[in-house]
Order: structure tokens, then sequence, then C-alpha cells
């Protein structure tokens, strides 16, 4: 059973306006509550569409309900914390961006050190200070504005997708398909399908530039950026053979140390579903001295969470404020446990 957009937001509006977001958290007891965020744009920019990139008014609400309900700490101390089995004194939240977007200094800097919020920012090291843009991005922005009512990659081992109504819905099961093939078979299939959906040569990608190594420099200073490691090409860590492996997340942690102050002792998985990383990718980060990783698992952490595979809420564009506070409540998990009882769930929609 699928809830209908509006019937979820009207339901999601009834259950913040009676107060089950702030029950929920406390009857759950201390925890940690990971937010996971890729880019922040201003809000006149709001015509981008894509699930990466927050319009600031929206982010800054966010903000702004954590700093009152949550004690906000960097990643580094709570994985700490964790490491050394100490528990949480009353909800925490850790603020997080994954991939290292320029607008994580340039727009959603200022809103954070204007609360005086800390935030960790997990860098691809192979895109910082490039024009490289991932192809997640273009497939997405590929499949928005195609003309095309099919796409068929049946003769390339995948399926036909249809398009009409169900573009999100490919995106999300073509990006899952593709994360798990060898890169240079990736990137072929990539090329192919980009090119059956006819990309546009002229696409402005300016909203997803990336930080140059300077950026980051001066982002550190003012005291609340820490950054860390998130592979050197975006990969994940999975399908790598063990020297790959090394490459891809030792390299990109010892790149983060070369270069800025401010380090984690942390790590972000890139895509960071179960299926994308497995016990030799920690192996590698114990060996880097990193003492907890982060997955895209949805949930909170509590004090038996796996420290290599911390859970994180991943909040999109098309997240409004009363589902931001469900979800970040442990409210949705709740309801979901609910109406399931060991049953078929209702789809959200994430």
């Amino acid at each position: 059973m699928t809830f209908s957009s509006d019937l979820k937001r009207a339901t999601f509006q009834v259950l913040c306006r009676v107060g089950v977001d702030h029950f929920v958290r406390r009857r759950g007891g201390n925890h940690l509550l990971i937010v996971g965020y890729h880019g922040v744009m201003r809000d006149e920019d709001d015509a981008i569409k894509s699930w990466l990139m927050l319009p600031a008014g929206q982010f800054e609400k966010q903000i702004e309900y954590l700093k009152a309900n949550y004690d906000i700490i960097p990643m580094s101390e709570a994985a700490t914390r964790i490491h050394e089995h100490q528990r949480f004194d009353r909800p925490t939240a850790c603020i997080t961006f994954d991939d290292g977007y320029k607008n994580n200094q340039t727009v959603a800097g200022p809103i954070l050190e204007r609360h005086h919020v800390p935030a960790t920012i997990y860098l691809a090291t192979g895109f910082i200070g490039s024009s490289k843009i991932h192809w997640t991005i273009r497939l997405e922005r590929a499949l928005a504005t195609s003309s095309v009512p099919y796409l068929d990659l049946s003769d390339i081992g995948l399926r036909t997708y249809s398009l009409q109504n169900l573009r999100s819905q490919t995106f999300v099961r073509l990006v899952s398909r593709l994360y798990r093939l060898p890169y240079e078979q990736q990137q072929e299939v990539v090329h192919r399908t980009l090119d059956r959906l006819g990309e546009r040569e002229n696409e402005d990608y300016a909203p997803f530039e990336m930080m140059t190594w300077n950026d980051a420099r001066q982002f550190e200073q003012n005291n609340l950026i820490e950054f860390g490691g998130h592979t050197i090409h975006h990969q994940t860590v999975r399908p790598l053979n063990d020297d790959q492996l090394e490459e891809e997340i030792g390299g990109s942690i010892e790149e983060v140390a070369r270069q800025v102050r401010h380090v984690t002792n942390t790590f972000a998985y890139p895509n960071g579903t179960p299926n994308d990383f497995d016990e030799r990718a920690s192996e590698v980060l114990k060996r880097h001295g990193i003492v907890a990783a982060l997955s895209t698992i949805d949930g909170l952490n509590y004090s038996d969470a796996p420290p290599y595979a911390l859970r994180r809420i991943t909040v999109g564009s098309h997240v409004s404020l009363n589902e931001f506070r469900l979800r970040v409540s442990g409210t949705v998990d709740t309801v979901k446990g609910w109406v399931s009882n060991g049953h078929d769930q209702y789809v959200w929609g994430y």
C-alpha cells in the first residue's frame, strides 16, 4: 500500500501538530542522530531540480529544529564516544555533508556559522578542485529532461524502463544497479545510457561546482567544520579488489589529512547501502585510524550501533519540514512498525 503525496503531507502535518515527534524522541531514549546532506542552494535558484540540493531557507529551518531539540556535536566527537562505549546523555545529533560541493561553504556555511552549529564534510578527493561532474548528477538531469518515453538498455544487460511519470523511480533503480558494476563497465553503461537519453551538451552544472582545497582550508578556519574521506572517485567499495580498496579508501583519507588541519576520525561510504561496503572496507579503515564509518542506512544509532555501519537520515530537497521532524525523531520508523506488524509496509517515497 502507498500513501498519495497529499495524504502523506496531511498525515505528517497532523502528527507534528500534536507533538508526536517530541513524544517519540523522548520515549526513544538517548541516541545519536546523524543527518546527511549533499548541497544547499540559494533560494532564488530553486528552479534547479535535484534531490541533492536543498534551498537555503529549507535547510535553515531544519538546522533551527535540530538546535532546539538536540545537542549538536562534531562527528569525530560522536565517534570517539561510540568507540569508548560512552552513552549519550540526551538526544544528540551530527550534521554531515557528502562529496564536497562549493555551496557547502558559500551557502550552508553562513547558516551553520549563524547558528554556531558544527558539521563534517566528506570529500570525494578526486573531484576537489576539478570541473568533474559525477555520473549520478548527469544521469538525474538527463532523465529529468529527456523526451524519450522509454529507456531500452536490454542489449547491455539491464532492462527497459518506462519514463512516463516514473523518472525518479527509474533514477533510483539505475543508480543502484550501476553502482554494483566494475568501474570500467559502469562507465561504459553510463555513457550509453546518457547517449540514449539525449543528454544536453549545454547543460548547466554550475550548482554542482566542487570546492577547492583552498576553499576547504578557508572554511575550516571557523572552527566548526571538519573534513573526512569519501573515496577518491566516489566509488562504492564492495566491488573493489583489495588493492583498489586501499587506493580508494586509504588514498582519500591520506589526501584529506595532507590538505586540511581539521580532520575527522570517521569516513562516509559512497552510496552507503548495505550492498555497498563490507568487512574488508572496515579493516582498511581501521588501519588508517578511522574509528567509525557512515552508511546511508536509514535510522538512528543507539548504544549497540555497529561503529563501521552507522545509520544516517539522508535528507533531500523533497523532504518537507514536517517529514523531516518525523524522520529525525524516529517517528516514521515507529509508524512503519505499527502499520506493518511484520507485513507489507507503507512506501514513504525516499
